[in-house]
């Protein structure tokens, strides 16, 4: 079962592919700092996206969250400075946005 508390999606590149990971940020899991959970036993999603020579279209990786289960936080829709909800991480090849499993996406909008 899916926690229902927000997740963070990070969409990084390794040897040269696209990957999209989701990891929890909510208490219950013991990951209050706000940074992706990278220990393996804890990723809720993680897909193979293909070459990292491809560019980063924030429409398809929101369609992969879907596809997951997952919905983009509305807030993050509304930031500045993000595209489609997805902004930009430390690295230049990292974006990252605030997501809620889609049974719980109403909740979190209320």
């Amino acid at each position: 079962m899916k926690s229902t508390g927000p997740h963070r999606a990070l969409v990084y590149v390794n040897k040269e592919r696209l990957f999209l990971m989701v990891t929890p940020l909510d208490a219950e899991a013991g990951n209050t700092s706000g940074e992706p959970d990278w220990n393996p036993v804890r990723f809720l999603v993680h897909r193979n996206l293909g070459p990292a020579e491809e560019p980063f279209i924030p429409a398809l990786f929101e369609h992969r969250l879907i596809e997951a289960g997952y919905t983009i936080d509305s807030a993050e829709l509304t930031k500045p400075d993000t595209v489609n909800g997805w902004s930009k991480g430390v690295l230049p090849d990292r974006w990252r946005t605030v997501c809620y499993p889609a049974e719980s996406a109403t909740a979190a909008k209320a």
